[in-house]
This record gives C-alpha cells, structure tokens and sequence, in this order.
C-alpha cells in the first residue's frame, strides 16, 4: 500500500512491502536516500518504509511511535493443496516443521498430512468460547527464530494442546483431547507387576494462571485465572496454583477454555 496522510502541518509517507521472494526494491526509498539501489530488494523481509516531514509543533515529544498490525506468513494447507493466511494451529506446525528458510525444512514426504488434517479440522471445529461461536483453537503469534527449534514448537503446540510425534518414519500431530478407547486392560492381558500412581500437589491444582497477549490491551501481556472452588474444598482448602504460558493464544475466553481444560484434566 501507498499513502499520503495529512493532518495539519504534518505530511506522513508509507509504503509497505510484505516480504515476497521476488520483491523489488522500494523506488521511494533509493530516490531519497543515498547508497540505497534497486539492488536493495529485502526479498522475504516484509517492512514499513515510513518518512516524516520535520514539523515542531506536530512532533512538539519527538518522533512517534509506528506500529502495525499484521497477519503473517502463508501457509500450506494439504486439505485444498492451496497456500493462504491462517492462524490454524496444525497448519501453522505444519508450515514451521517444513518451511527452509525459517523453520527445519523437513522434508514433505517426512509428514503424516492424515494426522496433521484431523488436526487442522479439529481446530477449525466451531464451538462455543465465552458466549460466542468460534473456532476451537487459533494460532496467533510470533516466532522467535533465534530460539531453539524445540522451544518454538512447544510454544506453537500450546495453542491447541497438541503433541509432535515421530512414528512409522513420519512426524504426527495428535491433539490432546476425548477419544474412544479402543483396547480395555484388564487381569487377563496384563503381565507382570503393575500400579496405578495417582495425582499429588506436585501435579494436581485448583487455580491454573495463564499466560497470553491480549489484542484487546495493545497486544500487552494478560492473565486468564481459572480457580476452581469445588477442587479447593477436595484439596482441604490448601490453595494449589500452576502458571502456564500461552504465547499464541490472543483470545482471553479461547485461553480460560485452554486452561480450564488443563486444570480439569
């Protein structure tokens, strides 16, 4: 997009570029300033080139802060073998799992699609979050490539509390969630020695604190607090609290879901 915006005295110019491969340089920029050519393309970086007219009075504080709100990345979807914007957590894995630039680059034939579509449809599912028909679970976020490939996927699968497995020479994607059990132990197929270990105040809780960005707060840190009165009584009042992070959570209702399913389970 190109704008001119006026207010009073002040005349603001931007331009904004969205990273494609094959982008060319911005003519605004190397018509302004020296040493920039159409050499600088910043193919894959997607960017602001912003310029201010120098009024006192307009910018009596200094310069202002820019800011934007953006989508992100395009990703790849194996159920329409179409690429598009979406913040479907198992599209998003999916993306970061096999993408070369940014992600592991892992290659396509590595990754179980079966697992990752249910996962994606399970995601997409619409259901009632906070009074209101939404989808189950949302990736939005940002990725910190400077981190460890393990860290940012941990963080990604908190979105839709999955796991990443490596089975039968692929990687699947399962989402933590009720399914039919289709084998039933009992005295007659178990061998050997066997207990059941039950929870403790090491791993059981009555007040969950979570983490997240709130679009709604300038995209500030929040809290969602789930506390559960019911399991307090059963814990003999003694107050068992966890805090958990969900970086690519943005929606409070959609993260007190996620929590209250953690505390729950």
């Amino acid at each position: 997009f190109d704008v001119w915006h006026e207010l009073s005295s002040q005349r603001v110019f931007i331009t904004g570029h969205t990273g494609a491969d094959d982008q060319a340089a911005d003519t605004s920029i190397f018509e302004q300033i020296e040493g920039w050519t159409s050499n600088h393309r910043l193919q894959g970086t997607a960017y602001l080139y912003v310029r201010l007219e120098y009024d006192q009075d307009v910018f009596a504080s200094g310069l202002p802060t820019i800011t934007a709100d953006i989508k992100g990345v395009k990703v790849y979807d194996p159920r329409t073998a179409t690429t598009a914007w979406s913040d479907n957590p198992a599209l998003c894995v999916r993306d970061y799992l096999t993408h070369a630039r940014y992600g592991r680059g892992i290659e396509t034939a590595l990754i179980d699609d079966t697992t990752f579509n249910a996962a994606a449809n399970y995601c997409d599912e619409l259901v009632t979050i906070g009074g209101v028909s939404k989808k189950r679970y949302t990736c939005n976020g940002v990725v910190d490539t400077s981190t460890g490939s393990m860290d940012i996927l941990k963080k990604l699968l908190t979105s839709c509390r999955g796991f990443l497995i490596f089975s039968g020479g692929k990687y699947k994607l399962v989402i933590n969630k009720p399914e039919t059990a289709n084998f039933t132990f009992s005295e007659d197929n178990i061998i050997g020695a066997w207990s059941i270990s039950l929870g403790n105040k090491n791993s059981q809780y009555n007040r969950i604190r979570a983490n997240f960005f709130n679009p709604e707060r300038n995209w500030q840190p929040d809290l969602a607090i789930i506390d559960s009165a019911t399991l307090r009584t059963l814990d003999n009042g003694l107050l068992l609290e966890k805090t958990i992070d969900l970086p690519f959570t943005s929606d409070i209702d959609r993260a007190k879901m996620i929590t209250t399913i953690n505390l729950n389970q």
